[in-house]
């Protein structure tokens, strides 16, 4: 019997296990439940942005199982507009990558993707192409009624820069139809402790479409682009259904007196609204992402070490019965009914 794939965690301080560590994070208990080796990529302090390397560093296939917790530091950095923008179009295109059986994704650097000779291979995540140049062009052809353009959004230093103010626009069949933008108005980020480099996945998707092959143009307006991937609902391989699937958690509340110094309540419900309407999106795409509650599982006054932020043991283990629960304890299956 072949030996069941790995459970990929990623997330911030939380799924890491702060302050236990590593085999103290809810991830273990979940894959000894679920017969999977659990895989913790999570770090303390990240934002959705710093998560991007380690989510693109794996390639998901049927029956791939994944879990993802992010939100308590990005609601603490922001919960403006922008704010609110870099992170949807950020989970959009991490999530999506999780969901997606890895042999359906066109990446930048496949013959599949038609780039004019003003593009060269990307320094960021080494999935595609980046150009500096007005007027560039790019052509892929997709599947399906709805199509996925992977690209990097930028922000903080790196967006008040001149050269990455831009657009680029977006035809199908030669219909214009939407654009996805080069850099974002978020001032500040946690590339300080992070990787991201103050560079974000960003996820553009037009619906929609009429069932069968589409050719999408892109074009550069200005600015410096980077074109990662790209996906057609029409184009999963697995006839039986059987997807990969992500377990999407909630940022936990924090405790009364910690919200005196990180975000606010109502920030952490809003990041769990955005994590919600994402994995709806998703799922009307055909993908297997599932919300778990890890919001309402938590007890700020009871589930909490000493600093109001992090879970105890206790919660640790709240958490994981979470996601077992969601994901089907001791089989490894998805349980989709009542999710």
């Amino acid at each position: 019997m072949a030996a069941a794939q790995p459970l990929w965690s990623f997330g911030d301080s939380i799924t890491y296990g702060y302050p236990f560590g590593l085999s103290s994070g809810y991830p273990v208990a979940v894959g000894r439940a679920l017969g999977r080796r659990a895989l913790n990529f999570a770090f303390p302090g990240n934002e959705a942005p710093d998560q991007a390397d380690a989510i693109y560093s794996v390639a998901p296939t049927a029956g791939s199982l994944s879990t993802y917790m992010i939100g308590v530091n990005d609601a603490d950095r922001g919960d403006l507009p922008a704010d609110q923008a870099l992170f949807t179009s950020c989970l959009l295109a991490q999530t999506a990558w999780l969901a997606i059986d890895n042999a359906e994704i066109v990446r930048g650097l496949d013959a599949r993707f038609a780039f004019d000779s003003n593009w060269g291979p990307s320094q960021r995540f080494f999935l595609g192409m980046s150009t500096l140049v007005e007027g560039a062009t790019f052509q892929v052809e997709l599947t399906g009624d709805t199509v996925y353009v992977a690209f990097i959004q930028l922000y903080g230093p790196e967006a008040s820069k001149g050269q990455a103010l831009g657009l680029c626009a977006v035809d199908v069949d030669g219909v214009p139809m939407a654009a996805f933008p080069t850099a974002t108005a978020v001032a500040q980020g946690s590339a300080a402790i992070g990787p991201s480099s103050y560079q974000a996945p960003g996820l553009l998707r037009i619906s929609g479409l009429k069932p069968g092959s589409h050719i999408l143009t892109g074009r550069i307006t200005g600015g410096l682009v980077f074109v990662d991937w790209a996906w057609g609902n029409g184009q999963a391989r697995q006839a039986s259904g059987m997807r990969p699937c992500l377990l999407l958690g909630t940022p936990t509340r924090l405790s009364p007196n910690a919200y005196q110094q990180h975000g606010s309540l109502a920030a952490t419900l809003d990041y769990g609204r955005m994590i919600g309407q994402v994995a709806a999106t998703l799922q009307a795409d055909g993908l297997d992402v599932w919300v778990v509650d890890t919001c309402s599982v938590i007890d700020p006054l009871a589930d909490l070490i000493d600093d109001g932020v992090h879970p105890s043991l206790v919660g640790q283990a709240k958490l994981a019965q979470a996601f077992i629960a969601a994901a089907g304890p001791g089989t490894g299956e998805i349980a989709r009914s009542g999710s």
